[in-house]
């Protein structure tokens, strides 16, 4: 039986090629950006964190802030006030600039305020402190520059954390830390007061210190210095610490006073202090005012006296002095140290070969040398 003609025509469609038109398939190269949202983060201002009569704006909950300008500050007032804990605050780059009468760029003044974060930005010129973070709060502040405030640049409570800031040309100390807290590759300039001064049990490490009028760097009972630099004190020593200090590795150079003046129970290890004290015309490279104090591998240049030890009860190894206008050793009684050698005029012979006689001039492993 013939298949009739209308459903032959039908078969006849369904079989014939057709193409299907559609986009590229194949997504671009590189990573999926998502879709643009809303922001985040809250913005500080007016709306969001409402001020009162005592400051700008306030932080009363916890999350994550952000500006979205500069501000300038208003007499009488903070610009920023901190009132609860688990906060940032993403200063975008931009300037809380104060004003004559203002109090505290940024401040968190109760305490128990903990895990604040404050970066990105510059404090200045404000009536009392760049930062201030009192006793019994904690912050980490990074990237920030404080400068022209009238007091302190930047102030932190105990396990406070300051990292790649600057502190320059404030009214009285650039730094103040608390008990326990870490300051590292920051800077300290032209500031009235210490550069830095740090409480009991803290830490700096890789910073520098240069052309403050007092100490280029204070430490406290139990503090550490590694890797610093300590240039140009005005008037006082650039490095002042407190009992059982660790001093590591450190430049204390250019000061009007000491290189470094140090208590008791102190570790001073590895550090350069160079052409301290010619303002004054009695500073030293390193001054030890106490006792049971290690100072070893130092090498102290052109000051007015290279290592100076009033007090008895004290180590000296392995240091070495040169050029040094009032002497380079002055040590009282009852202190050990290793064999001071002279070796000012050692008479040796030029070295073109591959080797030579030594010309120390003495074996002892703890020697101190005179050059």
């Amino acid at each position: 039986m013939s298949m009739p003609r209308r459903v032959g025509f039908f078969l006849a469609i369904l079989v014939v090629p057709c193409s299907v038109f559609a986009g590229d398939l194949t997504p671009p190269a590189g990573p999926v950006l998502p879709t643009p949202g809303p922001e985040p983060r809250t913005p500080i201002d007016a709306v969001h964190t409402p001020g009162d009569a005592t400051a700008l704006f306030i932080i009363s909950q916890a999350g994550s802030y952000y500006l979205t300008g500069p501000v300038n500050g208003v007499s009488g007032k903070a610009g920023i006030r901190v009132a609860a804990s688990n906060v940032t605050i993403d200063l975008m780059g931009y300037t809380l600039k104060g004003v004559a009468g203002s109090t505290d760029g940024i401040t968190l003044p109760t305490s128990g305020i903990l895990n604040t974060v404050i970066r990105n930005g510059t404090v200045s010129s404000w009536g009392q402190d760049g930062i201030d973070v009192q006793l019994g709060t904690e912050a980490r502040i990074e990237d920030v520059a404080a400068f022209g405030n009238t007091s302190r640049g930047i102030q932190v409570g105990q396990t406070g954390v300051i990292v790649r800031c600057t502190a320059s040309t404030n009214g009285s100390i650039g730094f103040f830390t608390s008990t326990a807290c870490t300051i590292s590759e920051s800077t300290a300039r032209i500031n009235g007061g210490d550069g830095f001064s740090l409480g009991a049990r803290s830490v700096i490490r890789g910073c520098t210190a240069s052309a403050n009028v007092g100490a280029g760097i204070s430490l406290g009972t139990g503090a550490g210095a590694w890797q610093c630099t300590s240039s140009g004190s005005t008037a006082g020593s650039g490095i002042v610490t407190a009992a059982a200090a660790i001093i590591v590795g450190c430049n204390a150079s250019g000061n009007a006073l000491n290189g470094i003046d140090a208590t008791s129970d102190c570790v001073i290890q590895g550090n350069i202090c160079d052409s301290n004290g010619s303002a004054v015309a009695d500073g030293s490279g390193i001054r030890i005012t106490n006792t049971d104090n290690r100072i070893e591998g130092n090498n102290c240049t052109d000051n007015d006296i290279g290592i100076h030890v009033i007090a008895s009860g004290n180590l000296i190894i392995r240091n070495s002095c040169s050029g040094n206008t009032g002497g380079n050793w002055d040590l009282v009684a009852n202190n050990v140290y290793g064999t001071i050698v002279d070796r000012t005029a050692p008479a040796s012979p030029a070295v073109t070969t591959d080797s030579a006689a030594s010309t120390l001039g003495s074996t002892d492993a703890n020697a101190n040398w005179t050059y």
